[in-house]
């Protein structure tokens, strides 16, 4: 059964078995206010339309979505060529709490310029000038779509503090972005591909999804290494030093154990599965 609209919770964003498309696994998930959500996938995967579901803008094709009271799009609220970052702030406070304003303003990047006009900043300031409305409204529920990733590093870092802030236990975040780094941020990640759920939960548990772990052995002896480790299932390369070896989980610990007790081995460098990697396997 098609549902068009997000209907409204007491206190939670909730994914009821929802899915883009007709078939396939759906999101069940239960994102308490206070939390950040990141949706991840490819080009063409999903992101926006869910992004867009969420707020009743688009229909999913199977399950439901509530939401913990009304919601805000970033980006969808316009401004003239003639606005400032200040006039479009007033617009939205009157005059009303000069603190917030001027917080919200610095945490955007935009102090110094907050009387130009928004059309003549370049375009990751203007980017900027689209999160004000999310920042002094009381919505519920913000939805930026790739809206983080056009920031530069210092206003990104100002803007995630001051919206941390600003959620307490009242907001729900929910953005899609390109960039690991900004999606490992989040307490949930959703990845999308072809329109279909391919993972939900916390960043945490999608490292784990990758199950290799690669060490890199430093050693004269690599025949004698090789000999060692060979049994186990496991993936053995030659380097210019020594030996790179790939270990699946529960394989890690052993391999680990016998190469640092081998008598030449210098020293045993380990890379845990990352976020990144994870992602990857997945889209």
């Amino acid at each position: 059964m098609l549902r068009r609209l997000a209907q409204r919770a007491d206190s939670e964003l909730v994914f009821d078995h929802v899915s883009l498309v007709k078939s396939g696994p759906t999101l069940a998930l239960r994102v308490p206010t206070g939390s950040t959500v990141a949706i991840m996938g490819a080009a063409n995967s999903g992101k926006t339309k869910l992004l867009r579901s969420i707020l009743g803008q688009a229909s999913v094709a199977r399950g439901k979505i509530t939401i913990p009271g009304e919601g805000i799009f970033v980006g969808d609220s316009e401004w003239s060529r003639r606005e400032t970052p200040t006039s479009v702030a007033r617009r939205i406070l009157g005059k009303g709490s000069l603190q917030l304003f001027t917080e919200a303003i610095s945490a955007l990047g935009l102090w110094d310029i907050r009387q130009k006009s928004c059309a003549s900043l370049g375009a990751g300031h203007q980017n900027a000038v689209h999160f004000i409305p999310a920042l002094l409204e009381s919505s519920k529920v913000i939805c930026t779509d790739h809206g983080f990733d056009l920031l530069d590093i210092s206003i990104l870092e100002s803007l995630w503090s001051f919206l941390r802030q600003r959620l307490t236990d009242e907001r729900v975040l929910v953005y899609s972005t390109a960039r690991p780094d900004i999606g490992e941020r989040a307490d949930q990640v959703i990845v999308l591909k072809d329109q279909q759920i391919a993972f939900s939960g916390s960043p945490e548990e999608l490292r784990r999804t990758q199950v290799e772990t690669e060490f890199e052995v430093v050693t004269e002896n690599q025949p004698g290494v090789r000999a060692l480790v060979e049994p186990f299932q496991i993936s053995v390369q030659e380097i210019p030093d020594g030996l790179r070896i790939r270990a699946e989980e529960g394989q890690a610990i052993a391999a680990r154990l016998l190469v640092e007790g081998y008598g030449d081995v210098r020293y045993v460098v380990q890379r845990p599965p990352s976020f990144r990697d994870a992602l990857s396997r997945l889209i």
